[in-house]
């Protein structure tokens, strides 16, 4: 677990530091989780400084909260009113909304794997996948062989992953400008990647999807 501290100094400077970082043992539960961030909070004598503390929106945080709220009240008699310090990590809050624009109601907070992928997005992890997955198939992708199929920058497609919804925007950036690239791929592959040949209409689904997304990203990177 890590824990990032932020506060104005006297001469009103924005300071920002890593507090530290704690493994925790066993589960993460909000109780473990409460009990080593309380130890932190000792250990830097912080007890009396606390403001707001911000998090994802895990029950579990909730819960390790009001563990050191409990904690900061019986070995201090401080008050730390958990509902109005709570506030909600609004990275997390976008990568949720955003997941489920892409995914739909499959899409959770705890998606772990690409199962909620489908339609076009679903083809392009696909072939993505198909590259990345081998040094021979990587090096496939960049060779002569495959670059005489068409003209397109020569640089690597890039892989999503199922926790962040900002990776598949990336790999659709990415894939845009390789379209032809791609496109000469599946055609060297053959059989093995005729059903999930993108289409020309499914194409500019992915620019109009790129393009939709970007005021997103933009807020994300600025979080």
């Amino acid at each position: 677990m890590a824990v990032i501290g932020h506060w104005t100094a006297e001469d009103y400077s924005l300071k920002t530091v890593l507090l530290g970082i704690r493994e925790i043992h066993g589960r993460h539960t909000g109780n473990n989780i409460g009990a080593v961030l309380m130890e932190l909070i000792e250990e830097l004598n912080i007890a009396t400084k606390l403001g707001y503390s911000v998090t994802d929106n895990a029950q579990n945080n909730d819960t390790a909260l009001e563990t050191v709220s409990a904690s900061l009240f019986a070995t201090r008699q401080i008050v730390y009113h958990v509902p109005s310090r709570r506030l909600r990590c609004i990275g997390h809050i976008i990568n949720l909304v955003v997941k489920t624009l892409l995914f739909g109601a499959k899409a959770t907070e705890d998606t772990d794997s690409f199962s909620s992928y489908d339609g076009t997005i679903a083809k392009l992890h696909y072939i993505v996948n198909h590259i990345r997955i081998t040094p021979q198939r990587r090096a496939l992708y960049v060779s002569e062989q495959a670059a005489s199929l068409c003209s397109s920058p020569d640089f690597m497609v890039v892989i999503d992953n199922a926790t962040r919804w900002n990776s598949t925007y990336n790999m659709i950036n990415a894939a845009l400008k390789l379209r032809e690239r791609i496109d000469g791929y599946v055609r060297l592959i053959g059989a093995e990647l005729e059903e999930y040949i993108i289409s020309g209409e499914e194409w500019n689904d992915l620019k109009e999807l790129a393009f939709m997304l970007t005021p997103f990203e933009k807020v994300t990177r600025a979080t």
